[in-house]
């Protein structure tokens, strides 16, 4: 809420899977209220009025309208990536903070400049879908931050998922890039060592070295405070097998897993 007790006025753009299961979320927080949903397809506004309460002026088939037209405080995108930087820009433009789906864009330097115009602006501009929030990743932050395993130097982060149809991905250059490693790159700066982050924040350079290729991604990423990261991600046909004959240290019971199996050893 805001601080004199305002629920939020949300506006959602787009009403597909991710973004109808966090609108369906959060309709029933006390803290904010979903006054607008924009999606270009009829049976998507039909499902946002279903399942939402909303009436037909809260509807909108286009995102620009949706924000000349309503009074909202936060914009969430949760479209293909393709217009994150458009309709994220004009929401920000209009003064509306922003909460948009992973990758954030398709061109650092396209984010480089939404971060700048958050800032001249004093909004908030987050990305939604981090690992870093979620509560097996934050035990293991606290426990590598305990000191009980020493100093972190190298660490190993596999990571793959089936992916059946390419849609979207199929046109960018680096999918693996924009559609995994954005997760695991996160959940890295949050687990890791304060050292290791407040070095990168005086901008020394982190050095990437990764062998080319449409769906998967090898990393050798040198961290400025001494931490070097092994790194392996993508699209794999054996991922569904791999989730099953092993606890993958990326997945939620993996890493819960791995940290009593750490907690045990340190004792």
């Amino acid at each position: 809420m805001h601080a004199g007790g305002t629920p939020w006025r949300l506006a959602f753009s787009s009403h597909a899977e991710l973004g109808s299961g966090l609108a369906r979320s959060l309709a029933t927080e006390h803290c904010c209220r979903i006054v607008a949903v924009a999606d270009p397809r009829r049976a998507a506004r039909k499902a946002a009025q279903a399942d939402l309460g909303l009436s037909a002026p809260a509807l909108y088939a286009d995102c620009d309208a949706t924000l000349r037209s309503v009074a909202a405080d936060v914009l969430l995108v949760n479209t293909p990536s393709e217009p994150h930087c458009a309709q994220a820009r004009a929401a920000l433009e209009r003064g509306l903070h922003v909460l948009v789906a992973k990758p954030i864009t398709n061109s650092f330097r396209d984010a480089a400049r939404l971060v700048r115009l958050a800032r001249a602006r004093r909004l908030k501009l987050a990305v939604e879908q981090q690992i870093r929030f979620n509560r097996d990743c934050r035990a293991v932050r606290d426990f590598v931050a305990s000191g009980a395993l020493g100093r972190i130097e190298p660490v190993h982060s596999p990571d793959s998922k089936p992916r059946r149809r390419a849609r979207n991905l199929a046109s960018l250059e680096q999918p693996a890039l924009l559609e995994m490693s954005c997760h695991q790159f996160d959940a890295l700066l949050a687990i890791l060592p304060r050292a290791a982050r407040e070095d990168r924040r005086r901008r020394r350079p982190s050095q990437l070295v990764r062998v080319p290729g449409p769906c998967m991604m090898n990393a050798l990423i040198r961290l400025s405070g001494g931490v070097h990261v092994l790194y392996h991600g993508g699209f794999s046909a054996q991922a569904d097998r791999l989730a099953r004959d092993r606890a993958h240290p990326w997945r939620s019971v993996g890493r819960l897993a791995s940290a009593r199996r750490l907690r045990r050893g340190a004792r």
